[in-house]
């Protein structure tokens, strides 16, 4: 004997589609979840490595940091001064944008020149807005090299824009030009300054200007004493050698950073405080900059 085949009734498929909807929709919550934290993981991946490698190149050129020291009075007083070693801070506070200056003795980057010695400069252009750098590119951090180099990596006659320059702070202390170390340190600021322009003048050799970081929101340097106490908090310039550097670089993914830029006043300063990401890290100096009086050899 065959039963009667039961159909669905109008109700209980009503009830199956319900159902079925919003296990769709929690599913599709779920998975819009996933791929979203995925897609921050791979973001926050992607600076974590740009960064590191920033920070491993500024390790090196921190980590064979040169000078020599200089008679100079500062307050009153007349004391030796390492040159050159120049922080500018956009104000009077540790906490401000800055530009770090100083010569370095790295061998294992590929800088330009013969002559052991660089200048550097970590240029924040947001830092000096006298620079002259467009809009797109102040929020960037360049690493910009001034050297003895007759030539740059294509052959390219750079003497004039390099090594008579070069030469007019090096070997110092005569600071050829210059009538004294406070004129020196600024022409040669101005100097690695003028080579962050380069996107919007005249191209300049790549390796004397390099984008280390890009969607930078800020760019601090804390100085410490050798008993690790914060120094020069208050001091938007700053010259004389510390024991250690604290440098901190914080950025913006890119969909967030153009977020950023169309924003301002406090929705702008909200979202930057919720979305960037900052790296910082400490540099040991100790009195490994110094190279003596014996500086003719470099």
């Amino acid at each position: 004997m065959k039963r009667k085949r039961k159909n669905f009734t109008l109700v209980e498929l009503l009830v199956s589609i319900g159902v079925f909807s919003v296990l769709l929709v929690v599913f599709m919550q779920l998975f819009n979840g996933l791929r979203l934290a995925w897609t921050n993981t791979e973001k926050k991946n992607d600076l974590q490595q740009s960064s590191t490698i920033s920070m491993g190149i500024i390790s090196d050129l921190l980590g064979s940091i040169a000078g020599v020291n200089v008679e100079e009075t500062v307050g009153g007083t007349t004391k030796k001064i390492p040159f050159p070693f120049y922080l500018h801070r956009v104000s009077g506070s540790s906490d401000a944008a800055c530009n770090l200056y100083f010569a370095t003795k790295a061998g294992n980057r590929e800088l330009p020149g013969s002559n052991q010695v660089r200048f550097v400069g970590l240029v924040f252009p947001h830092a000096d807005r006298n620079l002259g750098v467009a809009a797109e590119d102040q929020n960037k951090i360049y690493l910009t090299v001034v050297s003895n180099a007759s030539e740059d990596a294509a052959g390219k006659d750079i003497s004039s824009d390099n090594r008579d320059v070069f030469h007019k702070f090096w070997p110092a202390p005569q600071f050829d030009g210059y009538e004294n170390p406070a004129a020196a340190r600024q022409g040669l600021r101005d100097l690695l300054n003028s080579k962050a322009k380069a996107a919007t003048g005249n191209p300049l050799p790549p390796q004397q200007r390099t984008e280390l970081y890009k969607n930078v929101t800020e760019f601090k340097v804390k100085v410490f004493n050798a008993s690790g106490s914060e120094v020069e908090k208050d001091k938007s310039e700053v010259f004389e050698m510390p024991d250690s550097l604290e440098i901190t670089v914080s950025c913006l993914n890119d969909a967030d950073f153009l977020i950023w830029k169309n924003l301002s006043g406090e929705a702008r300063t909200n979202f930057q405080r919720e979305k960037q990401t900052a790296y910082t890290r400490r540099f040991y100096i100790g009195d490994r900059w110094s190279v003596g009086g014996d500086y003719g050899k470099y």
